[in-house]
């Protein structure tokens, strides 16, 4: 019976979870993704170093040098902001010019988002109702999937951390990936198990079957994504690298910038100091060394200890099994734990840390005044 509690938790929790993420995450696609930038962009772009606002450079170089306050130190922008919060028409007119059109533009786009995931929503309905009435095996789609998504793995991670990784390297290393993969999962599915592909929904599910579609997915998307991005990219010098560079740190949000949320971290550092590369990793090298070595820790944990452990006991006696479950139980447990507490503990320090900026904020400006009535 524990194990069937068990069981049904995990499966409710892996449901409501990633139900919720996928409808969240296909609106944002939608509205952030496609509507933004190719449909109804607010101001379509020379380069990714262009200012949303003006559209000038943000970075120097030979063309003019965007000058647009930030929002922070906005006065329009407050004013706004304090109106908007006072009234109960949320139809507000954005009087700051260098913000206020954009500001209007962004509660469009949410707006269009909250609708977006209604409509998604609903989509699910006659999509769940087609996979019911078709019958499909949802326990192969489930562990076939483990071959099929692996070929998206280090594209993803080369895009994020290579900088001369290209386009049409992540596109050509995923799509020769995944048709490697496929490749690889039916012949040894023909070669090795009785049946071959006959059998197609019991065999290509199977051991072999599924590590040889991994193994070959990725290996052949990272080697595609290297070839083809070595080949196709633009970088030849230093100077490149650091542009690359530019255009990362140029994706913001002139309305709540980044600089704004690590503020403290970039305080070490004299006023102006532009965030290269070197001084990002300086900063969050903690972060990043508890991120690697925490990540590396639980695969060894979950992928090299715990199945080692099973596998030296041979088949399990009915105390073992139970000792199985009940540690499955605690680390389940402590994962549904951590999911509900940390992100609203989160969420509280974040509005209370803002809450105490702003309320210094407030009080230094009320100095102001004081200070010079007394000097008067």
């Amino acid at each position: 019976s524990t194990g069937a509690y068990l069981l049904i938790t995990s499966i409710t929790m892996a449901l409501m979870s990633t139900g919720s993420g996928e409808v969240m995450a296909v609106s944002s696609i939608v509205v952030y993704d496609i509507y933004k930038v190719y449909i109804n962009p607010f101001r379509r772009l020379l380069t990714p170093t262009s200012c949303i606002l003006c559209g000038l450079q943000k970075v120097g170089g030979k063309h003019e040098v965007c000058s647009c306050p930030t929002s922070a130190e906005c006065i329009d922008c407050s004013k706004d902001l304090k109106r908007k919060s006072k009234t109960r028409d949320f139809a507000v007119q954005y009087t700051c010019p260098v913000h206020g059109d954009y500001r209007h533009y962004e509660d469009l786009l949410m707006h269009h988002k909250s609708w977006c995931i209604v409509w998604v929503t609903i989509s699910v309905i006659p999509y769940a109702l087609v996979v019911y009435a078709s019958n499909i095996n949802l326990t192969w789609v489930i562990f076939f999937m483990q071959g099929t998504i692996s070929p998206f793995a280090i594209p993803l991670l080369l895009a994020i951390i290579w900088s001369r990784c290209t386009s049409p390297g992540v596109i050509t290393g995923c799509v020769v990936g995944l048709i490697g993969c496929i490749a690889a999962n039916f012949v040894v599915t023909e070669v090795v198990y009785e049946g071959g592909l006959s059998n197609f929904f019991i065999n290509t599910i199977q051991d072999y079957s599924l590590l040889a579609g991994c193994v070959a997915g990725i290996s052949l998307s990272s080697v595609c994504t290297i070839v083809t991005s070595l080949l196709t990219n633009k970088i030849k010098t230093e100077e490149d690298v650091a542009h690359e560079w530019d255009k990362t740190i140029s994706i913001n949000n002139p309305l709540n910038p980044w600089q704004r949320l690590y503020e403290e971290e970039l305080a070490q550092f004299p006023p102006g100091t532009k965030p290269t590369a070197a001084i990002m990793g300086q900063i969050f090298r903690s972060a990043r060394n508890v991120a690697v070595y925490g990540g590396l820790s639980f695969v060894f944990l979950f992928l090299v200890v715990v199945p080692a452990v099973v596998l030296s006991f041979g088949v399990l006696t009915r105390e073992q099994f139970s000792s199985y479950l009940t540690f499955s139980y605690v680390i389940c447990f402590l994962a549904a734990v951590f999911v509900v507490i940390a992100p609203p503990t989160e969420e509280m320090y974040q509005i209370v840390k803002t809450w105490k900026s702003s309320r210094n904020t407030e009080i230094q400006k009320e100095k102001v005044p004081k200070t010079e009535l007394s000097r008067l």
